[in-house]
Parts: C-alpha cells; structure tokens; sequence
C-alpha cells in the first residue's frame, strides 16, 4: 500500500510549523514591548545610513545656493527610495515638495520645537548678521571627501555641487590641491512615526540646514515619507534578511534531515518487515542495534516472526504427520471396500458405492493436506533446478487440461524452480479452471518475460470471484461460495497448495479478476 502523507513529510511540516510559530510569538512580543512604536526598526545599521544620509544632505544644503536646493532634495529621494522635504518644526515646509503630513506626524514636530534647549547642547545657530556681500559663483562638483569619509554612501558616485569659496589661487594654493576642512560626524536626534491614513512610515531628522528663504540657520527637520519597508533600503534591508532566512532553513533542514532520515529508514524497514510476515515469511531479521523504542520494536518484531514461524511449521507438520498416519487405514478401508463389493447382496451394492465415494474423498484431502504440508515445509535454501517452461506447462495441460486448454509458451523460457512442485502447481490451477470455467469459454495458459522474471499466467473466461475474497483466496480451507458442495468444489486448499509450491520455489503469485471478464492467477519465478 503507497503511504499518502509520507512520516518524512509529516516531521519537515511539522518543523516547518514550529518555525512560523516562533516567528509569530517572537514579533507578537516585539509588538507587546514597542507597542505602537516603530523604534525598533532603527537598529545600529539603520542609524548609521541615516546619520551618514542627513550627514551628507545637510553639508550639500549648506554649501550650495537657495536655487538647488530641491533639486539636491530629489536627487536623495531617487537614490533612497522615499519623498524627502524640509519643514520647521512648526510645520511650515521650508524646502522641497509638499508632504501632506499627517496630524501624528505634525504632533511629534511641534513637539520639538517646543521642547526647550539643552544649555549643554552645542547650539547650531550661528551669530545673526548680515548674509554675506558677495554673491556665490555657479556651483561645481565637491569631491566625497569634502563631505564624508563614508565612502559607502550612494550618493558619493553621484555630482554633488557647492560654492566656491573664493576665486582659484587667491589662498596661494593651487584649486585642485585646496582641501576645505572634513565637517564633524554627528548624531542627529531621529524618530520614525507610523500613519494609518495613509499608510506610511515618517522619518524625522532633527537638522540644522540653511533655510531657503531666509539664507540663516535654525532648527528644522528633515521629514522623509516611506511608502514600503521592503522597497526601501535605508531603514529596513530585506536582502540581509533573506539570504539569513534562507541560510536558517538550509541548515534546520541538514540538521534535522539525519535525525529525520534514521527515523523514516528504520520505520521502512519495520513496515517492510512486517508486510513480509504478513504474506507468510516468517525468516525476516531486523537489526537490534538501536538503544531507542525503534530498537525494541525490532527486537519484539524478531521475536513475532519467530514464534509465528514455529506456530506454522508445527501447524503444518502436524498436518503432514496426520495425513501421512492416516493414507494407510484409509487404503485399507479401500482394500476391505473392493473385497466386499464381491460379495455384498444386489440390494446393497448402492450403498457400498456410496461408502467406496466417501472413503475415496477422504483419500484425495488426505493426499492433498500432505502435498500442502510438504510444500511448506521444504527448507528455504533448498537447491533449486533450471525448468523448462514449454515443457513443463505442455506436461500438466495434457494431464489436467481435458481437451479445453490452449498453452502459449515460448521454447526458451527457463526458470529456477522445483520441478516437482511447480509442476503441482500448474497443475492445480489448470484442474480449477476446467472444473469452473471450461463452460465459459476456452483456458489460456501462456508465458511472458517481466524483467529478470518469467510470468506464468492461468487464465479463463468464468464469473471470476467477488473482490473481498481475492486476499483470501490463498488461505488453507477457505472457499469463496460457503455454499458449495463436494460435486462442485473441494476442501480449499488448491490454491493454497499451489502458493505453497511457488513459494517454495522462490517465487510470488497473485489473483485477480480480469477486465474483459473472467479470473485470472499469475506465477513470477526467476529465469535460469
């Protein structure tokens, strides 16, 4: 029977499962501990994009002029993904697109503005004065390292533009040779906020940039919305997570296939063994190495096979001894039956033929419980011969078939066999068929190759047999039509003769129904 759910399937499920299981509880709890908060997500990777961001977009705000200011704005929000602008914290946009900011979001930035200011802070706000005379020259490309010195920055391959500070060589230096000073890593205060409508995620960065209608510093935030977690690199990287998801499962499944696999290899070998006795093997052998319950299970299945296999050679010794004991009265009752004949009067020569007919049926069940007895008990290493099966198929036709059997048999098929039993066993199927079925039709005996294996096949065109009584058919004494009497049918143990015969060959046989109608038995034997 083919297994529908295989164990090795259940147990990578059910793996499977407490994994997800795990995941839930994990971001159930995370969800318990933050709540509604979405710090969480800035983790020391994430804060270092976005300081190393803020970092790079305030220096290039602060040294380029008021006109390319949105411009830089769109270029940051091409390269990370996400709608950057510049708001006070009153909520006046100062630079870039309008946001349409939702009222969470305008709480958090009035919040801190009006948060008072740490005297210990270092206070970003430079002295007033009047903006500088001179107007700054058409801007030109700054290198990275004018900015940052994280040269793993997105925005370092791209052109960033500031003013110059002077015309070229009025510091005596050459303009390429002319460094100005690497601004100071900060750490700006950020949050993110999370908006139902619309769904988003908003980033606020507290920063000191020039604002663009006034030239002057002041504290404004950067406010930067975020359709998507996964569409956007800066906070969260579903790249990393990925390939550390899939390098998990990879490595439960390779520490866990061995456990899984020793399980499912030895649970295979109980079911194969235990199909074997089912079928009536009795000399299967499992291995009691194991120190777990599989290994008691084997042992115990040991343990079955061989009582069961003493229960059946008994079984069927005591059956052969029995028969064998009773051939000779029962010949001698035959003897006694014949003298008698020739002298009993007229009027009881019926009843004489009665008792002649019933003592000749306990003869023929004697014969055939000895033939079933010495069938089973012929030693399973026996030396078996090469038989041809032309010959030996053509020998029980012509002794069995009655005129109503056609054989179809190939000279040059060879098999391991008995001849003796083989022979009994052809035998006996041809002998059924004719009794059942010659009516129906004509019988076929025929021979083909299977494999490394000679298929003998004894087929008719009868009624066939119900199909619960197929399994049992081989059984000893088990007959289909309980109805049946001794002029139609005998004591059931034909077929299980003839299993007995192939087996003892070293081959299998089954039964079936036909589907063009009719009942059909096939033998497998080894070829020569």
């Amino acid at each position: 029977m083919k297994t529908p759910f295989p164990l090795y399937a259940k147990i990578i499920l059910w793996f499977f499962l407490n994994l997800l299981v795990v995941c839930v509880v994990a971001l159930t709890l995370l969800r318990a501990r933050f709540g509604d908060s979405t710090d969480w997500l800035l983790a020391s990777d994430a804060k270092a994009r976005i300081q190393s961001m803020t970092q790079v977009l305030a220096a290039e705000l602060d040294h380029s002029p008021a006109a390319f200011h949105a411009e830089i704005l769109e270029r940051f929000s091409t390269a990370y993904h996400l709608k950057l602008s510049v708001y006070s914290n009153e909520g006046s946009l100062l630079i870039g697109n309008e946001l349409a900011l939702p009222a969470n979001v305008k709480e958090e930035m009035h919040k801190e503005g009006q948060r008072p200011r740490n005297p210990d802070q270092e206070d970003d706000d430079p002295p007033q004065g009047p903006p500088p005379r001179d107007v700054p020259p058409p801007p030109r490309p700054v290198r990275p390292e004018d900015v940052l010195s994280d040269t793993n920055n997105p925005l370092f391959g791209a052109p960033l533009e500031r003013g110059r500070e002077g015309p070229p060589g009025a510091d005596g230096e050459p303009p390429e040779q002319r460094r100005r000073p690497m601004p100071q890593q900060r750490n700006f205060p950020l949050e993110i906020v999370r908006s139902e409508n619309p769904s988003a995620f908003w980033l606020l960065v507290r920063a000191p940039v020039i604002a663009a209608a006034r030239g002057t510093r002041q504290r404004v935030t950067l406010v930067g919305r975020i359709d998507s977690l996964t569409d956007n690199g800066l906070l969260f990287d579903m790249r990393p997570w990925a390939w550390w998801g899939v390098a998990l499962l990879l490595f439960s499944a390779l520490f866990w296939m061995p456990l899984v696999g020793s399980l499912t290899r030895a649970i295979s070998k109980l079911t194969r063994a235990t199909e074997q006795i089912a079928e009536g093997h009795f000399d299967v052998q499992l291995n009691e190495e194991r120190r777990d319950e599989l290994g008691r299970l084997g042992h115990a299945i040991n343990q079955l096979s061989a009582r069961l296999s003493g229960f059946v050679t008994g079984q069927k010794r005591f059956l052969g001894d029995i028969a064998h004991e009773l051939c000779s009265p029962l010949v001698r009752m035959e003897m006694g039956l014949g003298v008698m004949e020739q002298r009993v009067a007229p009027e009881l020569q019926e009843r004489l033929a009665d008792v002649q007919d019933e003592v000749r049926e306990m003869r023929e069940l004697v014969n055939e419980l000895l033939s079933f007895s010495k069938a089973g008990l012929r030693a399973p290493n026996a030396p078996l011969n090469t038989i041809n099966v032309h010959n030996l198929v053509a020998e029980a036709v012509e002794r069995e078939g009655d005129g109503k059997v056609v054989s179809d048999v190939e000279p040059q098929f060879e098999v391991l066999a008995d001849s003796r039993l083989l022979l009994r066993a052809v035998g006996n199927l041809v002998r059924n068929a004719v009794r059942y079925a010659s009516h129906a039709g004509v019988i076929q005996v025929n021979a083909r190759r299977d494999g490394d294996q000679v298929r003998i096949t004894v087929a008719d065109s009868g009624p066939g047999v119900p199909e619960e009584a197929l399994p049992r058919l081989f059984d000893a004494f088990y007959r289909p039509d309980e109805a049946r009497s001794r002029d139609t049918g005998g004591a059931g143990l034909g077929l299980a003769i003839v299993k007995s015969c192939v087996e003892a060959c070293g081959g299998s046989v089954t039964a079936r129904n036909r589907d063009e109608g009719g009942f059909a038995v096939e033998m497998k034997f080894r070829m020569a």
